[in-house]
């Protein structure tokens, strides 16, 4: 079992390397001076469900591993 102070010390762990990522990546960004911000982007890491970013089975229909070789051997 993990306690509090290890479960602490690894959300610190995780907003500090997003937060230098998004220095790298956005610089000047809102994300950085807002802890709150900061918080719910170290948790989701995924800024948005567009096209660029999001499932592309539910943007481009593509079809899962799973049923590619469902297709496969009904063949």
């Amino acid at each position: 079992m993990r306690n509090r102070a290890e479960r602490r010390h690894h959300q610190e762990r995780v907003k500090e390397k997003r937060r230098k990522q998004l220095e790298q990546s956005y610089s000047g960004s809102y994300l950085l001076d807002d802890p709150r911000a900061n918080g719910r982007f170290a948790a989701t890491p995924k800024p948005c469900s567009k096209h660029c970013c999001g499932n592309p089975r539910r943007h481009y229909h593509e079809e899962t591993f799973q049923e590619q070789r469902d297709k496969q051997d009904l063949d």
